[in-house]
């Protein structure tokens, strides 16, 4: 407590205001400046004040002031990395999780450890939009293809697993570092790989780092095709004869991977004029169905629960959204979606052709089929919507069955435009009510839903969009845009707000979907 000498009886509006007070209970000289008097002051109670606290906050800022704060500024090439490891070598993506078998750590400068550094850095430069990253990762990349060609001139090195994933990160980082759809044909890494996988022969389907490492070539390969409608290599063709003898029947991966080889050479053929328009309505039928049939072929863990809801709220599109046991299955289902769509697209563009030209007769049938088939557009596109809502928010049941094991609901495999709502007075064991948190979001989780990104674009560019649709994605991108600082949803939202017909495959080199797919 400290002393503060004789204190003055005045009101503490005449105190403030250095005047004579008559100390009234209302003085003179407030009523005269029109105040509200305080009333005189007791002199027992203002002798001693409590300055503890003051002096605590006194002291700490003495102390606070001999601490001299510490830079730790960690390098750009070590962050990229790090980025890089923990989330596809040591995260929940894993996609490259065999690589720490494959990196020899006694060799710091092999082809493999500078091409790694590449393709961390051109990654890292796409998420924190840094140029000075690019531009290290350019450097790196010319070091990388030396050391590689050196590997692939020694009998000793070429055949070697670090020599093949090095090429595809050659070939990755090309794809990242690029902002368009390239020329109508293979890059010249592409056509390495596939050389160096028939050099590598039969024997590295026997092992499992060497089937992965193919199957990631050759999903790498089919979406090039894709993009610039080229055939499939016929050397790429040979080898998977070989390889889906040794690959999970039970995973959908393959039977995707069948399909989209059939599509591409589908797509080939329509760009060539090799196919009648009713053969390519029933090849691309044939696709579509041995698609909608995947869910039949595969294990129970690759399959969705869905979620149902019984109030509105943003974050989901309709009644209902689906659960998976992580993103890459849900990413998975997604471009398997997306290539139903883009059947769908071609199967509808060759029934109204036919219609608008006049040299066939318009039928019922044909009716009938022009509106099936975008009904089923539309329906995979509210699966689309469906998946984003596990990625963007925290999900809590309130009220579901007693099933302890299954607390998110029962396990549903077919598509959303089969499942009807249950009343709520069911007792079907689906969870009838759910509420939405927000919460903060992890690098992991912003990584996820960059692969949200061209589904979304896909569904909503497509002109069948119902305009509720297509306003509830542009909002989802503005939410990544502003609660997750993911800047390429706002660019895809904008493209959509405008209704620019930007083609899906130069948005998925725009906003570099091959960096979040590696």
């Amino acid at each position: 407590m400290v002393y503060c000498g004789k204190p003055s009886r005045a009101c503490r509006q005449c105190k403030d205001r250095n005047i004579r007070c008559d100390f009234a209970e209302q003085c003179r000289p407030c009523v005269r400046a029109q105040l509200k008097c305080s009333g005189p002051r007791d002199p027992s109670q203002l002798s001693f004040r409590d300055e503890s606290r003051a002096t605590v906050e006194k002291v700490l800022a003495q102390r606070a002031a001999k601490l001299r704060p510490i830079n730790i500024s960690t390098p750009i090439e070590e962050r990229a990395k790090g980025f890089f490891w923990s989330h596809y070598v040591c995260g929940r993506s894993s996609t490259f999780d065999y690589i720490q078998s494959v990196l020899s750590l006694k060799e710091s400068d092999c082809c493999l450890s500078v091409g790694l550094d590449s393709v961390s850095l051109a990654h890292f430069s796409r998420r924190a939009h840094s140029v000075k990253a690019l531009q290290m990762a350019r450097h790196k990349y010319t070091t990388a293809l030396q050391l590689t060609n050196a590997a692939l001139r020694s009998s000793e090195s070429v055949t070697k697993d670090a020599t093949f994933l090095a090429v595809l990160f050659l070939d990755l980082f090309e794809k990242i570092t690029k902002s368009s759809p390239r020329p109508l044909e293979y890059s010249a890494h592409a056509k390495g790989a596939i050389a160096l996988a028939t050099l590598r022969g039969h024997e590295q389907f026997r092992d499992p780092i060497g089937l992965r490492m193919f199957t990631q070539l050759s999903a790498s390969i089919l979406t090039e095709c894709i993009q610039v409608d080229i055939p499939v290599p016929a050397g790429l063709l040979d080898l998977w004869r070989v390889a889906r003898d040794y690959l999970d029947v039970s995973s959908p991966k393959l039977h995707f991977l069948e399909q989209l080889i059939l599509f591409v050479q589908l797509r080939v053929d329509i760009k060539h004029g090799v196919l009648s328009r009713t053969e390519i309505i029933l090849s691309a039928k044939r696709i579509d169905s041995s698609l909608l049939a995947i869910p039949t072929k595969v294990a129970p863990h690759w399959m969705h629960e869905t979620i149902y809801n019984t109030y509105w709220s943003a974050d989901v599109y309709g009644d209902q959204f689906y659960v998976y046991q992580d993103h890459r299955i849900s990413t998975l289902w997604n471009n398997i979606r997306i290539a139903r769509i883009f059947l769908n697209k071609m199967i509808l563009e060759q029934y109204e052709e036919g219609l608008h030209s006049g040299l066939h007769a318009s039928s019922f049938a044909d009716t009938l089929e022009i509106r099936r088939t975008k009904d089923t557009i539309i329906a995979l596109s509210e699966e689309i919507c469906a998946s984003v809502t596990q990625f963007t928010r925290a999900l809590k049941c309130l009220d579901y069955s007693s099933h302890a094991s299954n607390p998110l609901g029962c396990i549903s495999t077919a598509p959303l435009s089969a499942i009807q709502k249950p009343p709520s007075s069911s007792n079907s064991g689906i969870c009838l009510s759910t509420t939405v948190e927000k919460r903060d979001y992890s690098s992991f989780e912003v990584l996820h839903c960059y692969s949200l990104l061209f589904p979304l674009y896909v569904t909503g560019h497509c002109e069948f969009c119902p305009e509720r649709m297509r306003v509830w994605i542009i909002n989802r991108l503005y939410f990544l845009d502003s609660t997750m600082h993911i800047k390429d949803a706002a660019l895809v939202a904008g493209y959509l707000e405008r209704r620019e017909r930007i083609t899906p495959w130069s948005i998925y080199a725009m906003i570099g979907s091959y960096s979040c797919t590696a």
